[in-house]
């Protein structure tokens, strides 16, 4: 009988934790500030898995990711609303 070859499964590239979610949506809201008006919940997640490696059908995070943004939103002063950050 022929050997079948196993492959492994990808996992993401870093562990995701609180503080990588955390500073990749200063950086996000940073660059978004300084370009577009607004944010919305889907973009936002979306980008963010991107760049933790993360699956997007992967649903786990988007409550963090989320819960986050709306809290940094609200320390800067920025209008929120349950889907979208307003930046000015």
């Amino acid at each position: 009988m022929p050997k079948k070859e196993v492959k492994k499964k990808e996992k993401a590239s870093i562990e995701v934790g609180l503080e990588q979610i955390i500073s990749i949506l200063q950086d996000y809201m940073k660059e978004k500030a300084n370009s577009v008006s607004k944010i919305t919940f889907a973009h936002t997640i979306k980008a963010v898995k991107e760049k933790l490696h993360i699956n997007q059908s992967d649903d786990h995070w988007n409550e963090d990711i989320w819960t986050n943004a709306i809290a940094m939103g609200r320390d800067e002063g920025y209008r929120t609303t349950p889907k979208t950050i307003f930046f000015s």
